[in-house]
């Protein structure tokens, strides 16, 4: 099975953050356009930190509508706010401290409450309220950025995990055996609700897993970033040469714009 998404190869990280940015701008003003706000579930990690520097730097922090926009995480390791850890620390530090964002506009996991299923509770409320998600819904995020990891995961929704299971939490507290830890993450029900996934992938360890979760059996359970598989929304993929190596299906590429396969 041959996922029919949006595939852009970068020549490196530069140029995948370039272009992320310029996809987060669009993205951003056409929603303004039509409803007035916008909201983004924001990820952690390394690759997307220069995104982050780009658009809090002009001429993007110039350019985006800050006072309308919304910032979620889309996945939190249960550790103190300002510890290394932390992807609200890289975040905060890469983008929101310089960026003009209302402080309520931000949404940030509370890993301080006495349990993990206390922090994920919170947040979940935390987003219906702010997004006014009605009793029942899931919240409809503008847009989601990902990673993926060499065993597939992505957000903290980590193969054979139980929050994988949850088909109906807008937020699950997941324990992730292999790190012995809990996470914070946005469910894949709420990702697949999303009307934009943005996925930020590089490097030659992962390579095997992006060909099973574009081209390979159906297996969220050991490849969950398949989660795409149920959008509603658009997926696009922004990757480099090692990570798409072996993929059959045709790539756009960003030296000659932001194209659409």
């Amino acid at each position: 099975m041959v996922v029919k998404v949006s595939v852009t190869k970068a020549n490196s990280i530069e140029d995948m953050a370039q272009v992320a940015a310029q996809k987060f701008v669009q993205i951003c003003e056409k929603t303004v356009t039509k409803k007035g706000l916008f909201s983004v579930a924001l990820a952690g990690g390394n690759t997307p930190r220069r995104l982050y520097e780009i658009l809090s730097s002009p001429p993007y922090v110039h350019r985006l509508p800050w006072d309308r926009i919304t910032v979620l995480l889309g996945d939190e390791r249960l550790v103190p706010v300002d510890h290394e850890e932390s992807n609200f620390r890289m975040i905060k530090a890469a983008l929101l401290e310089q960026a003009p964002l209302k402080p309520q506009n931000i949404l940030r996991v509370y890993t301080e409450l006495a349990t993990p299923g206390s922090s994920a509770a919170d947040y979940e409320l935390l987003i219906k309220k702010h997004l006014g998600v009605k009793e029942g819904a899931l919240p409809v995020i503008d847009l989601v950025l990902l990673g993926m990891g060499p065993d597939g995961h992505t957000a903290s929704l980590f193969p054979g995990t139980e929050a994988l299971k949850d088909k109906t939490s807008v937020v699950r507290a997941n324990f992730v055996p292999k790190f012995n830890s809990w996470r914070i993450t946005l469910t894949s029900a709420t990702i697949r609700n999303a009307q934009n996934v943005i996925f930020m992938a590089t490097g030659a360890d992962k390579a095997q897993a992006l060909k099973e979760v574009l081209e390979g059996e159906l297996n969220e359970n050991l490849y969950p970033a398949q989660l795409i598989r149920g959008m509603v929304g658009k997926v696009e993929w922004l990757v480099d040469n090692e990570i798409s190596a072996g993929l059959n299906q045709s790539l756009s590429s960003s030296s000659t714009g932001v194209g659409q396969k």
